[in-house]
């Protein structure tokens, strides 16, 4: 067996790593390592080299030898070796299959990517902890204190009055492989096909996707003008009240201030979210939408300003002026098994420039409006000739800043409607898997199953409530999707779909029993070694830990950590527990909080499980064709959701359109009779 060695490294710069990205950080001239620490194996006490020290030489053998590198996270560490101790400092380079990443390994386990949670999650010792002050020292010595007089940067380590927190800071570093090495001990290895994945994932974030540089300083200067003249026209609105569409709290007291129906809006959650949060979160955009429809048109006309000025459009193409790197390569913006209950990938995180959320298009003529702006359209004339507002016409073009290499074309293929397709199989809907293989319209048929002819209405159908949506949320749920219907409208659709998906139904109610039934039996029977409980393709197996496996159809484990049932809890107004009903039992299971971020008991239920396991078998149809398509030889630069994103020569562009639409069309060796197909198109430009 290969010899393993673990490694850390803190390093220092200019540049702030949480708004670059780990790519333009490392290729900083200006960043350096402050320290590494290093242990061989899983047991050895960890060892601290320095700048000034040769590369210690057990781990140089290792190196040579064939041997692995593991770090938390290990992109930074393998783009600080290749881009920094390597060329400066003569260290030998290491192929990508040499390094090995725990934080990946951890996640597929179903711990956060978080070490300083995943110990504790672990429920590893005092010795084994993450140190507590370690942000605290990163935040003082990662970058300058401050500027001196000529511009130069100031260093907390050149204080001699720092000298203790640099030895703390050097402990901390030790302490992280430390508990990196305790982690890695308690679980399996990562497999070798997720591994397969997670070298190309790093080969694609190495890659990147060009961006049109031009084009984004272009687009931000118009940004910035429009938002000056969102700032002016707020501030005369409210007779200087408001001065800007940042002053939250200002612009929400003008509004209350301003009108009658003051329990209208739900002033706490909005007051005490930070100002960025409250932005990002569209629940409380809605409010303020539902609101505009009762207010007087002067407090209206504030809000529709406000709201305009609260896109996230101008942000994005901050980040992407921080983050993409001089050769105009934007890079590691991928991150592996990112969603940890379904195994999809996310965007990398922080403020740099997220390409798995951007906004859908809200004008027609996307092409033209971007050759406006490359011939230097001002906001006038792009308020004239567009339908709608500036930053709303930024935000329509944003996915055009990303463009392919000069003298080729971007290869883009999608997996046509893969979860309702998914679902369907997964549940055995008969009837809508026929609709897939004759290739009809499954949003049509799917809108005459309640009775209605509207496709749009049935593409929402369709998409909403495959998991046990209720009513209520379908109310908000298709108004979002620009479908306004009542409540009573709502429950017709609602009890519409289900009886006229009777097998989907039946799929929630019968992994939720399969769950129960699972948990019920003694984890060290050794009959549990056996997968006993099965849903279709779907099987379940306790673990010893506390855990609970579910196999995925492809051979995949999606993992539940510390999942039990217990008395259901109650909440009042507020959300603050009050206590339990004891006629009623919740599945829970320990998980990172969408919302608090924090590692926490989260319930779940039959349609949840169902929404875990039919993205999760999707996730792996694609992943399987990205893999044969990288054998294949096409050059992949990303995907987003269902899509595969690559590029080719223009001359070879359709000859790869046609091989990866041949490749993503095959018939899944472990999904027999599901019906697939995609769809693609050749751009120079990323498009919708």
């Amino acid at each position: 067996m290969a010899a393993i060695a673990s490694i850390d490294f803190e390093t220092a710069s200019v540049v702030d790593l949480r708004k670059s990205g780990a790519s333009r950080y490392a290729r900083d001239p200006d960043t350096y390592p402050m320290c590494m620490a290093w242990a061989n194996g899983q047991q050895d006490a960890p060892q601290l080299w320095l700048p000034g020290d040769p590369i210690p030489p057990p781990l140089l053998d290792l190196v040579h030898q064939g041997g692995t590198l593991c770090a938390w996270n290990a992109a930074f560490e393998r783009l600080i070796w290749r881009e920094i101790m390597t060329p400066r400092f003569g260290w030998p380079a290491v192929p990508d299959d040499q390094w090995s990443c725990s934080m990946a390994t951890a996640m597929y386990w179903g711990l956060p990517a978080s070490l300083e949670m995943a110990a504790p999650a672990l429920g590893l010792g005092a010795r084994a902890q993450k140190d507590a002050n370690g942000k605290a020292l990163m935040r003082l010595f990662m970058q300058p204190t401050h500027y001196d007089e000529h511009g130069r940067p100031v260093w907390a380590m050149d204080d001699p009055r720092n000298a203790q927190k640099l030895i703390d800071y050097y402990a901390y570093c030790l302490q992280d492989v430390v508990t990196e090495q305790a982690v890695k001990a308690r679980l399996p290895t990562l497999p070798a096909r997720e591994r397969d994945i997670w070298l190309l994932d790093a080969e694609m974030n190495d890659r990147g996707i060009t961006v049109d540089m031009d084009l984004v300083q272009r687009m931000h200067a118009l940004a910035r003008h429009a938002r000056e003249q969102l700032n002016t026209r707020i501030a005369t609105l409210t007779n200087g009240r408001v001065a800007t569409t940042r002053a939250r709290a200002d612009f929400l007291r003008w509004v209350q201030s301003n009108m009658d129906v003051l329990d209208l809006i739900d002033r706490p959650s909005l007051l005490d979210s930070s100002h960025a949060r409250w932005r990002a979160d569209s629940a409380r955009r809605e409010v303020l939408l539902d609101l505009r429809k009762l207010v007087p048109d002067h407090v209206g006309e504030v809000i529709d300003v406000w709201l305009d000025g609260a896109r996230t459009s101008p942000a994005k193409l901050d980040a992407l002026l921080r983050a993409t790197d001089s050769d105009n390569q934007l890079r590691g913006t991928l991150r592996y098994y990112g969603a940890g209950r379904t195994g999809r990938w996310s965007g990398a995180g922080g403020t740099r420039a997220q390409l798995q959320n951007l906004p859908r298009p809200t004008i027609k003529q996307v092409d033209g409006t971007l050759e406006l702006i490359e011939h230097g359209a001002d906001v006038d004339a792009i308020e004239l000739l567009c339908e709608d507002s500036t930053l709303a016409v930024i935000a329509s073009c944003l996915r055009g800043c990303f463009t392919a290499p000069p003298g080729q074309l971007l290869v883009c293929a999608d997996l046509a409607q893969i979860e309702a397709r998914m679902i369907a199989w997964l549940a055995g809907q008969h009837d809508v898997l026929e609709v897939f293989a004759k290739g009809e319209d499954i949003y049509q048929y799917t809108a005459a199953s309640v009775g209605s002819d509207n496709r749009h209405l049935g593409k929402i159908i369709r998409l909403a409530l495959a998991y046990g949506m209720g009513p209520n949320k379908f109310v908000s749920t298709a108004h979002n999707w620009g479908v306004d219907i009542d409540i009573q409208q709502a429950v017709r659709i609602v009890h519409g779909f289900r009886e006229a998906s009777p097998d989907i139904v039946q799929f929630w109610w019968d992994l939720d029993r399969a769950l129960r039934r699972c948990l019920k039996r003694d984890p060290y029977d050794p009959l549990n070694a056996d997968w006993l409980d099965h849903v279709g393709s779907i099987s379940m197996r306790q673990m010893r830990n506390g855990g609970l496996a579910v196999r995925l159809p492809s051979g995949r484990y999606l993992i539940y950590r510390d999942c039990h049932v217990q008395p259901r809890k109650l909440y009042d107004d507020a959300g603050k527990e009050i206590g339990e009903d004891p006629e009623r039992t919740e599945i829970v299971y320990a998980g990172v909080h969408p919302k608090t971020h924090k590692w926490t008991d989260i319930r779940t239920y039959g349609g949840k499980l169902a929404e875990n396991i039919t993205q999760a078998a999707a996730r792996d149809v694609m992943a399987e064709a990205m893999l044969i398509l990288h054998k294949r030889g096409h050059t992949l630069l990303l995907t987003c959701h269902d899509e595969i994103i690559s590029s080719a020569a223009a001359a070879d562009a359709y000859d790869a359109l046609e091989d990866m639409l041949m490749v993503m069309r095959r018939p899944v060796t472990w999904a027999p009779g599901l019906p697939i197909d995609a769809t693609g198109f050749c751009a120079r430009r990323y498009r919708k």
